[in-house]
């Protein structure tokens, strides 16, 4: 007698199916962009100022040599390289650039952390390609951003699975708004782009690897791949995508990515983004600012600290980036999720820049010195999603006391960097690799060029100015 075939195998998938309606919420304009093109401006300016800050990067350095190997082209300009390459190449080129330094936004919502300014690798260069506009570039972004950031909301922070897991099917969204597909391609790509397999989480435990920052644009490239499949006309498994075995494999209410994005531009996630004040991971932004000012409450009162208690928010993340796997980092990306190396570094210098890590500062005899000062207690209850507090309590030699509290770092959303803080970053990003000429032109175009701009105009001012960080 034949054995009847499991259960699961014949059961109809339930629901309608989320690829077409996830292509519908995300073709139409996006009725939220325009109030939100500031924003986009300045995180536009913000991630070029973090890829270009990170030339010369080991990383960086790596990922421009296998950008020339993926193929010949001068599709779009790689912001690691400073080269025309392919479409492929570039992005990769740009992805690593941007990701690199851990200086690009960040964001905490009910779910699990990310990056999504990784996606302009993916935009900038599909952009440059297609002959897009500024305007384009920013409408496309805004998809990108608020469906990345609708994936990670439904991601389990204690989970199995990286942040850059949303990067395929965001900019898979993103990249079919910039290559003009229709509806039923769209649909194909999406389909295509759920079932790829998320990224894990082992790419960032323990000593950080290398490959930490290229994991988005490799992401990136699996998004493109589907997106030229689709406009080749091969279709995916529309039907299953957002199943048990697709994207309910791995992520928690998937239907609810399909919310049409005008349906209340109230509820876009994008205004709840950060750009970070400090180079390092968006956990220890509080921490970090925190150390800052208890360096300089403690040269006020001109002593010598002793002893720092630093109380952290309550986080399976932090309490795992606290711990002494990360008390003496052998290496810069180790170190750069570090709250030992971290806060140290600030605490000795009064600040934290690309430069400390540039000289390997972490690896000082006071730096190292002052991390084993250092006790940390992550029993701080969360205030509010996103909200990553600080409490030093800190003890001089002359056994007296400082106490530093900071609830929301420069850069939270609740207290956003001014314009002057951000050109500030911008300026010192650029110091050193760009001319200034070159530099004020570029920041000028990013915040008030009209949007018919071309994006391979807007980013002229990087081609004036040649690097030697090529392969």
């Amino acid at each position: 007698m034949t054995a009847s075939a499991p259960a699961i195998l014949m059961a109809p998938h339930p629901g309608p199916a989320l690829a077409p309606s996830l292509a519908r919420a995300m073709l139409p304009p996006a009725g939220g962009a325009p109030e939100h093109e500031a924003f986009l401006r300045t995180l536009l300016l913000d991630t070029l100022a973090c890829a270009i800050a990170a030339r010369g990067h080991a990383a960086v350095d790596k990922a421009a040599i296998a950008a020339v190997a993926l193929g010949a082209g001068a599709d779009a300009f790689g912001l690691g390289s400073g080269r025309r390459l392919g479409l492929a190449g570039a992005v990769l080129d740009s992805g690593c650039a941007i990701r690199a330094l851990d200086y690009n936004d960040f964001y905490w919502g009910p779910g699990i952390g990310g990056h999504p300014s990784d996606l302009f690798a993916l935009g900038l260069s599909l952009a440059q390609r297609e002959g897009r506009t500024l305007g384009d570039l920013i409408g496309a972004m805004a998809v990108g951003y608020e469906l990345y950031l609708r994936i990670l909301d439904r991601m389990d922070p204690d989970g199995a699975f990286d942040h850059t897991s949303a990067m395929g099917l965001a900019g898979t969204a993103m990249g079919a708004r910039l290559m003009r597909l229709d509806e039923t391609a769209t649909t194909q790509a999406l389909a295509m782009a759920a079932v790829q397999g998320p990224t894990m989480y082992a790419l960032r435990q323990g000593a950080i690897c290398e490959a930490k920052a290229a994991a988005p644009a490799l992401a990136s490239l699996g998004a493109l791949a589907v997106l030229e499949l689709a406009r080749a006309g091969m279709t995916g498994p529309v039907h299953a995508a957002g199943g048990p075995r697709g994207l309910g494999g791995w992520l928690q209410a998937p239907d609810a990515l399909a919310t049409p994005l005008d349906a209340n531009p109230a509820a876009w996630r994008l205004p709840h983004v950060s750009i970070k004040r400090y180079p390092c991971i968006g956990t220890a932004q509080a921490a970090v600012h925190a150390a800052c000012e208890l360096h300089r409450a403690a040269r006020a009162a001109a002593g010598a600290l002793e002893a720092v208690q630093v109380r952290l928010t309550r986080s399976t993340l932090i309490a795992h980036q606290t711990s002494d796997a990360y008390r003496r980092p052998g290496d810069r990306e180790t170190a750069d999720h570090s709250f030992f190396s971290l806060m140290s570094m600030a605490l000795c210098d009064g600040d934290l820049t690309p430069g400390q890590f540039e000289r390997e500062r972490y690896r000082d005899v006071d730096v190292l010195a002052m991390s084993d000062r250092l006790r940390f207690d992550v029993t701080l209850p969360p205030r509010d999603a996103g909200q990553f507090c600080a409490e030093l309590q800190a003890r001089l030699d002359d056994g007296r006391e400082l106490r530093v509290v900071v609830d929301r770092p420069p850069g939270h959303p609740l207290a956003p960097l001014g314009a002057d803080e951000l050109l500030r970053k911008w300026s010192a990003c650029c110091e050193g690799r760009l001319e200034a000429g070159a530099r004020d032109a570029l920041a000028q175009a990013c915040l008030h060029a009209p949007p018919d701009l071309p994006v391979s105009r807007l980013l002229q001012p990087l081609l004036q100015t040649p690097t030697d960080n090529g392969p």
